[in-house]
């Protein structure tokens, strides 16, 4: 992937998620229904603990600042994280390394590698997709799905912006790759996030059902955040 990191010019950086709502995607978890609120944090979290084992996928996972949570949840889970990055496992693997044995980590491409058929219970992106354009992310989400057991969930939190103004992004987005050389897997890392609307399309036109948004930052901002799940 081209290591281009860019963001749309039009908007600046003043509106792009600020640590604090990184954090709180992070702690974002869903691993069981119904949810329940916890009084201390503004995210759903399973109403119990799973009693047995969870396979869960994380796509992009980083250094696994999302991990805590979700071990927090499901304690017996066993986590398969991808990212291209070595540096960013090695940091995840020194962050958790009284859990490896819980955790298998891949350095690879989730946008190429293979996810497997019917494997995870759960699969999550945190803030690791909005750099994918459309036909790229709806083939994605194909194979995320189709890695999933029947009934399994896929959450994804990630910047999400107004319907309106994706044709400007996307258009912003054509000029900044138009110049650079060809990205190995066709993708350049440059923000051009879409709408809740679009991401709900692209998640149904990939099979997945009964998508619902946990939770959103402000819907009121250009650049906003939200967290949602799916249902494979």
């Amino acid at each position: 992937m081209q290591k281009t990191r860019k963001s749309p010019k039009v908007w600046g950086h003043s509106l792009m998620p600020g640590p604090q709502d990184t954090t709180t995607i992070f702690e974002t978890t869903s691993l069981a229904a119904p949810c329940s609120r916890n009084s201390t944090r503004r995210w759903p979290r399973p109403s119990k603990r799973p009693t047995q084992p969870l396979r869960i996928l994380d796509l992009g996972c980083g250094t696994g600042l999302e991990i805590e949570a979700l071990l927090e949840s499901a304690p017996n889970a066993s986590i398969t994280g991808v990212d291209l990055s070595e540096n960013m496992l090695e940091g995840l693997r020194a962050r958790y390394a009284d859990h490896m044995n819980q955790i298998t980590l891949v350095t690879d491409s989730y946008l190429t590698m293979p996810l497997g058929r019917q494997a995870y219970d759960y699969a999550l992106s945190v803030m690791a997709a909005h750099h994918v354009l459309h036909d790229t992310k709806r083939e994605l989400y194909k194979r995320i799905r189709a890695a999933l057991k029947p009934g399994g969930k896929y959450i994804e939190g990630d910047s999400v912006i107004p319907t309106v103004l994706e044709p400007q992004f996307l258009a912003e987005y054509h000029e900044q790759v138009a110049g650079l050389p060809q990205a190995e897997d066709g993708q350049y890392h440059i923000d051009v996030p879409f709408s809740i609307e679009t991401q709900r399309a692209l998640l149904l036109e990939a099979g997945f059902q009964d998508f619902q948004v946990l939770w959103e930052r402000d819907r009121n901002v250009v650049w906003n955040i939200a967290v949602y799940v799916a249902t494979a």
